[in-house]
């Protein structure tokens, strides 16, 4: 049931961003885990300069390390449904890098530096 409701949300997705039938990928899926569903539904996601966690990352040209998904943005719920405890958004200078981790990652200057 869980899987079927997961395909339909896909499909939907697709569709109203204006994808046809031949190009759905969600026609083909027989499992997706709560890791995938936040993976493929956040293809489907834009943040503008500024708004969102990654939108925001990007205006203001700094990292961010979110220790707790509640505070990361809109996604959060999918964040959390897929077990992602930390994640970290990272500017370059045609978007935004996101990392998520399944464990809780305290902040680690070194590891952004490398």
């Amino acid at each position: 049931m869980k899987q079927n409701m997961r395909k339909r949300v896909l499909q939907k997705l697709h569709t109203a961003f204006g994808g046809s039938d031949e190009d759905n990928y969600a026609f083909g899926l027989d499992r997706v885990t709560d890791t995938e569903m936040f993976f493929l539904a956040s293809m489907y996601f834009s943040f503008p300069k500024g708004y969102g966690g990654p939108g925001k990352c990007f205006a203001s040209a700094k990292h961010f390390w979110f220790k707790s998904v509640s505070d990361y943005c809109v996604r959060s719920f999918l964040a959390k449904s897929a077990g992602i405890q930390t994640v970290v958004l990272v500017p370059t200078d045609f978007g935004v890098l996101e990392l998520g981790s399944v464990r809780m990652l305290p902040e680690n200057f070194e590891l952004l530096n490398t």
